[in-house]
């Protein structure tokens, strides 16, 4: 597939909160801190799947 054609799926807040287990509001403080990459889409905040995949493969567990 050619880079032109590719479009990347992007996720709601509520997408986002989903996959972490956590709560929308935290999704958007840890966008406002810059700990999960967005995209502003005027008043909308939208995020890429690759880079939340890329979050959860960076993350730190605690055991």
């Amino acid at each position: 597939m050619s880079d032109k054609n590719y479009v990347e799926r992007l996720l709601r807040v509520e997408d986002v909160a989903a996959m972490l287990s956590i709560k929308p509001i935290t999704v958007y403080a840890w966008a406002e801190q810059g700990k999960l990459k967005s995209l502003k889409l005027g008043r909308l905040l939208r995020f890429k799947e690759a880079d939340i995949r890329e979050f959860i493969k960076n993350a730190e567990w605690r055991i």
